[in-house]
């Protein structure tokens, strides 16, 4: 049996690399879509950070993701809203 550890070190390689891949996605695609790799990145990575830390137990990965993608898009739309309204203020 393998040991829980190696499992966890395994668990956050492969979702290392799937976020480096979602990454450098705009890198080899030329296409605007592409950019929606580095918001997807954050999943994988903060995944991986759980693994590797061990406070993740990898039990529940897919309530995780959504949540963190939840999240991450809940930050970043509370930042542009508090950037955008001052800016829009001063425009009028």
């Amino acid at each position: 049996m393998p040991d829980r550890r190696d499992t966890r070190a395994g668990a956050a390689s492969i979702a290392s690399a799937v976020g480096l891949a979602l990454a450098t996605l705009p890198l080899f695609l030329p296409h605007p879509a592409a950019l929606a790799g580095l918001w997807l990145a954050w999943v994988p990575f903060g995944l991986a950070a759980g693994w590797w830390l061990g406070t993740r137990t990898g039990t529940e990965t897919l309530r995780d993701a959504v949540a963190l993608w939840l999240l991450w898009t809940a930050g970043l739309l509370l930042f542009a809203s508090l950037l955008a309204w001052p800016l829009h203020r001063l425009q009028a």
